[in-house]
């Protein structure tokens, strides 16, 4: 009697461990295979797209395009990609002009030297003033000549087509810096203080000035980096 109650005792010890057993593999099985069919989620960040703007390193690569060439027309490959198509059209008619094609042959090997640019970005316009070199010589063909350093001073204008910033005008400028103002300012003053001396020594009396010319302009208003 003894020995069969602790065999029924031992029986049911048995089965719940055995009970035990088959619900921790259950759940270590359940765990596993929901570990390997649940994607992983990515927490990487995109960093939204600033929109670029027009910088200097846009005007100058059409810069240096525009300017550095052997002769007149010969750098028309390179500053193609910068502009509009109206632009390029009306750039090579005005290479073509008679008065132009006048100098084909005796300007020759100009070279970009370098620029100051400041940039309008809400214009989207830049103002550069442009060094370069070139290589004048008196016989067509020649080689031999004299190397000329030049300052032009650009207004240029952009439109933004497919994402890029191309040239759509150029226009000749005259930067005046404060310096020159200045200048100026000095030399209006001698001018019309040596005439008021020259007027007073030839009536040989006395006169007095009403005023002075002054040749004063404003600053340019523009971001510059």
């Amino acid at each position: 009697m003894y020995n069969e109650n602790k065999i029924k005792i031992v029986k049911r010890i048995v089965v719940i461990i055995t009970f035990m057993l088959g619900m921790l593999t259950g759940v270590g099985i359940t765990v596993t295979v929901y570990s390997k069919i649940t994607p992983e989620v990515s927490t990487v960040t995109k960093e939204e797209e600033k929109e670029k703007q027009l910088d200097q390193e846009t005007v100058k690569n059409f810069l240096i395009a525009y300017y550095t060439k052997k002769d007149l027309g010969e750098n028309r490959n390179r500053y193609l990609p910068f502009m509009t198509s109206s632009m390029y059209k009306l750039q090579v008619e005005q290479e073509d002009l008679p008065v132009n094609q006048a100098y084909k042959g005796y300007v020759l090997n100009q070279v970009f030297d370098g620029a100051t640019i400041y940039i309008d970005e809400s214009r989207l316009t830049a103002i550069a003033t442009v060094n370069y070199t070139n290589l004048n010589v008196l016989k067509k063909g020649s080689s031999e000549g004299t190397t000329l350093n030049n300052k032009d001073s650009l207004l240029i204008s952009f439109s933004k087509e497919k994402g890029k910033y191309l040239v759509n005008n150029i226009e000749r400028i005259e930067v005046t810096t404060g310096e020159d103002n200045q200048r100026s300012n000095r030399y209006s003053q001698k001018k019309d203080d040596k005439k008021s001396s020259e007027e007073k020594n030839d009536n040989k009396k006395e006169q007095s000035t009403t005023g002075e010319e002054f040749n004063l302009k404003g600053g340019l208003n523009l971001d510059g980096e």
